[in-house]
């Protein structure tokens, strides 16, 4: 497990600090708050405010060429605070798939009466791909949008 902090400047500063090699932890704890059953084998980005998490990402359902290149993995998150969606927070969790995992293109897939995950998820630079039908796990439609390499800005 590893801990990298950093202060955020604002209003006062905070101690944030982003939480590597829990991937249990993590992945457990967001499931919990979105109410997926499970990741399976995944990588984790867990993101504390002092002592708590305040965050978590899910690197999950990795696809993986013939030739063993990485293709595209999906990302899933949950937050408890929103003091975690700053800029230094974000380019570091869309470095981490698009340079450590080498992936070319991100996915997530949110129910669609969830408008403000997909407002969240358009401002980060996703894109509409289309609708899922009776693709979620309790049943119901799904947005399903991408980001490709090439399109963020955050990196």
């Amino acid at each position: 497990m590893a801990i990298e902090r950093y202060r955020v400047r604002g209003r006062r500063y905070s101690l944030i600090s982003f939480l590597y090699g829990n991937d249990i932890y993590v992945s457990k704890w967001v499931a919990e708050k979105i109410g997926n059953p499970s990741f399976g084998v995944c990588s984790t980005i867990g993101i504390l405010k002092g002592p708590l998490l305040i965050a978590g990402i899910v690197y999950s359902n990795y696809i993986v060429s013939p030739a063993g290149m990485p293709i595209m993995c999906e990302v899933s998150c949950a937050a408890v605070d929103k003091s975690w969606a700053n800029r230094h927070t974000l380019k570091r969790l869309f470095n981490y798939p698009f340079t450590e995992l080498a992936v070319g293109r991100l996915q997530v897939t949110i129910p669609t009466e969830s408008k403000k995950v997909i407002k969240f998820n358009e401002k980060l630079g996703f894109q509409h791909e289309g609708i899922a039908r009776k693709a979620h796990f309790l049943g119901g439609d799904v947005v399903i949008m991408s980001m490709l390499r090439d399109e963020c800005r955050w990196l």
